[in-house]
């Protein structure tokens, strides 16, 4: 089957509908020279209707952001009920950005003798700044559902981690020209990059556990996550990952056709 082929794929009446970052806003500034695409581009390649208010180099923790996103969601939810299209789910990308902003205070100095982690950052960071940031976006989605007109319910939300980056200091063309991993270990005295895989893995692990058990809470129980871990192929060997990875943080036209397959399948579990 050729998936680069959108004009032989119906159109569903479904509908998603996405807020947060770059992995869902990749396509309007990608370089990628398979051509321009995402997580969202390749969901309709795959016939779903979906809504981008999603915008790169969102923080989840920026709550301007977060409230010009979703002050959008109201009209958005009319405007699908009114044309007889059925809302499948709201997805909602986060969390990136404010590791990559932060990352320099994560990592120890090399050689000060200390662990490489700091663990007091990484729990301030993570488990609890991006945490109640992520709850107070769901918490805010949910109350604009259960309180529009014709909806007055609550919708599925889907939210997911980042597969395992690769800091190998390739940034992009503008605006990711910069990367954003590779310099702040450099800086921190760590120079072997599969030291510095090994490490991002477990920033990477800490974040996806802190999301794994929003869904657990009892005021989220329409939260799916969605496991994009060991997605991308992140061989060494030959450079392979760079088939997958565009630059540090972003995959390739290939990766991003990975990461939709993931999506599709949780977006089936909710029929």
């Amino acid at each position: 089957m050729n998936h680069f082929c959108s004009s032989k794929v119906a159109l569903t009446e479904d509908t998603l509908i996405a807020f947060g970052d770059s992995w869902f806003d990749y396509s309007r500034w990608a370089c990628d020279c398979d051509g321009r695409t995402d997580a969202l581009q390749e969901l309709r390649v795959h016939g779903f209707q979906v809504i981008r208010e999603a915008l790169q180099g969102t923080r989840i923790r920026d709550t301007s952001v977060a409230a010009l996103q979703l002050s959008r969601l109201p009209g958005r939810i009319e405007e699908q009920l009114r044309s007889g299209r059925n809302i499948k789910a709201i997805l909602l990308s986060g969390g990136g950005n404010d590791i990559a902003d932060q990352f320099f205070r994560l990592l120890n100095p090399a050689h000060q003798g200390e662990a490489w982690l700091n663990e007091e950052m990484t729990v301030s960071l993570i488990d609890r700044k991006i945490r109640n940031a992520f709850v107070n976006w769901l918490s805010s989605i949910n109350k604009i559902c259960l309180s529009a007109s014709g909806l007055q319910r609550t919708l599925p939300i889907l939210i997911h981690g980042y597969d395992y980056p690769i800091p190998d200091g390739r940034g992009h063309c503008l605006p990711f020209k910069t990367p954003w991993l590779a310099p702040v270990f450099q800086k921190q005295g760590y120079n072997d990059l599969e030291l510095r895989v090994r490490y991002a893995r477990h920033i990477i692990d800490r974040f996806n556990a802190m999301l794994a058990c929003l869904p657990q809470r009892s005021e989220l129980p329409n939260v799916q996550y969605v496991n994009l871990l060991g997605t991308l192929p992140g061989e060494f060997e030959k450079w392979s990952y760079r088939r997958y990875w565009e630059n540090e943080l972003h995959p390739t036209k290939q990766g991003w056709m990975l990461i939709s397959q993931k999506f599709r399948e949780a977006l089936a579990r909710l029929d």
